[in-house]
């Protein structure tokens, strides 16, 4: 039971700070490809 306990404890601690990385690595993504459409889109043809 006590392992029980740990692993939900772990998956409730765990879960969120996965979804924050996994979060912030989107955004930051983003925002280099929103980036680096702005200078491509700058750039004269």
């Amino acid at each position: 039971m006590v392992t029980l306990m740990v692993i939900f404890v772990l998956q409730t601690m765990v879960l969120p700070l996965l979804l924050l990385l996994g979060l912030c690595g989107l955004t930051k993504t983003a925002l280099q490809i929103t980036e680096s459409s702005v200078h491509s889109s700058r750039l004269p043809t």
